[in-house]
């Protein structure tokens, strides 16, 4: 199992929501969706290579990393857990209802997928991506500028400085990770 990094907040409940975050992001910035939930346990999870889950030298696949989650669930003797997966974190939610499915009472999966079903559409992407990964390794700075261009993100320049935390907390993952 990896060290992950995680922040349970227990309100003295048998339910707990699951939290995962998106790409280039971290628990924190799920912390304000989970302050909703009072009447239900939350936990937030940093995903390998964000916040403070050091990613080690595997190359970690969806299903690694649910099995994972599934040992966290274990450890802290979880009954009665639901997921909530935003983007990337929603593709590791598809991950455990494919793998797990019998472990989780309910699934909320926000802007995500479960990938491309075509192979020549998954090829192409995989090279996209790992262009983007070469170019995250040798200029990370350059490379959040350039993510933050992508139309997906155009609205968000429209808020202002202090409703758009997340461009900061992209800015604070680290290549270390």
């Amino acid at each position: 199992m990896l060290n992950f990094n995680y922040e349970l907040n227990d309100h003295g409940q048998d339910e707990t929501l699951i939290i995962l975050h998106g790409f280039l992001s971290d628990l924190r910035s799920m912390r304000k969706l989970a302050k909703e939930f009072t009447d239900i346990n939350t936990l937030l999870i940093d995903l390998p290579g964000f916040g403070n889950t050091k990613s080690v030298d595997i190359d970690y696949d969806m299903n690694h990393i649910a099995k994972s989650i599934v040992q966290i669930i274990d450890s802290l003797n979880l009954k009665h857990v639901h997921v909530y997966g935003y983007s990337m974190g929603g593709r590791v939610a598809v991950s455990l209802l494919a793998n797990y499915s019998e472990r989780f009472s309910k699934f909320i999966l926000e802007s995500t997928s479960p990938g491309m079903s075509k192979v020549n559409r998954r090829q192409a992407r995989i090279k996209i991506d790992e262009a983007r990964a070469e170019r995250l390794e040798t200029d990370f700075k350059a490379f959040i500028d350039e993510w933050e261009e992508l139309p997906l993100f155009q609205s968000q320049k429209l808020l202002d400085e202090k409703s758009f935390f997340i461009a900061t907390r992209r800015k604070t993952q680290s290549k270390q990770y």
